[in-house]
């Protein structure tokens, strides 16, 4: 009986170590993902790749191999070629896209900050959809409801956002594509096993639509207001509903 007891009282005292450990974990994780955003931190390149730097170490260090996978840090050489090459071919088709849509709406992508953009991709790709969602996944009895419902709260982020922020109203149009776009690109990552492929997409959207200002029929406008005009138009939704359609089609290469 007594060896039963402090088999028990063991076990117990591991759980909480347990629990403890990944809670730290997830609020060190958390302030890391946040500090980039907030004013003081300048959301400069350097202050993403450190915050990634530091997270990375300290999943390599609690969770090693599974989670670094699902980083894309331990892939097949075969995915990463095919994530490369499927980032070009999305810089080309995002840059085309970008392009038709600036002609329609008379409208003018001032600058570009490209090592901005791809810490950025690369900072939420780690923590939101490596991390987060992939913890989600593993944990829930029903994967596609996390995926579709993960995918909800992207499109629902930018608008809240734009609305306490700036008092904008997000065209529905927008909150649909980015609605679609979340959900291929959380296909992706699920289908896989990790952020190579949404990655690549979310990067080859993000250089081709982000620049340093924006002007519309010479009028300047905010980034937050672009999304009115960039996600707002048929063409991006529609290029979405592809990117959504290659992404249910898509089988994981062995």
């Amino acid at each position: 009986m007594n060896a039963i007891v402090a088999l028990m009282t063991g076990a117990s005292q591991s759980h909480v170590r347990r629990v403890v450990l990944n809670t730290g974990m997830a609020v060190l994780v958390g302030a890391l993902f946040v500090s980039p955003y907030l004013e003081l931190a300048q959301a400069v390149a350097s202050r993403y790749l450190l915050a990634d730097a530091a997270i990375v170490a300290l999943v390599a260090l609690r969770y090693r191999s599974s989670a670094l996978e699902r980083l894309g840090l331990k892939i097949p050489l075969r995915h990463l070629m095919l994530a490369a090459a499927t980032f070009g071919v999305g810089l080309a088709v995002a840059a085309l896209l970008v392009n038709q849509i600036a002609l329609g709406r008379e409208l003018d992508i001032i600058g570009q900050h490209s090592a901005f953009s791809l810490s950025q991709v690369l900072h939420q790709e780690i923590v939101l959809r490596g991390l987060l969602l992939g913890a989600l996944v593993a944990a829930v009895p029903t994967p596609n409801f996390m995926v579709v419902g993960f995918a909800a709260v992207f499109a629902g982020i930018h608008p809240l956002f734009f609305w306490f922020t700036f008092d904008l109203v997000t065209t529905t149009t927008a909150i649909a594509t980015l609605f679609v776009f979340g959900l291929a690109t959380n296909i992706l990552f699920v289908r896989f096993g990790h952020i190579a492929f949404s990655a690549a997409a979310h990067a080859a959207w993000n250089l081709s639509r982000f620049g340093d200002a924006y002007v519309v029929r010479g009028r300047s406008i905010s980034e937050a207001q672009s999304f009115a005009e960039l996600e707002g138009s048929g063409l991006a939704l529609g290029a979405s509903i592809v990117l959504l359609a290659i992404a249910l089609a898509t089988r994981k290469p062995t």
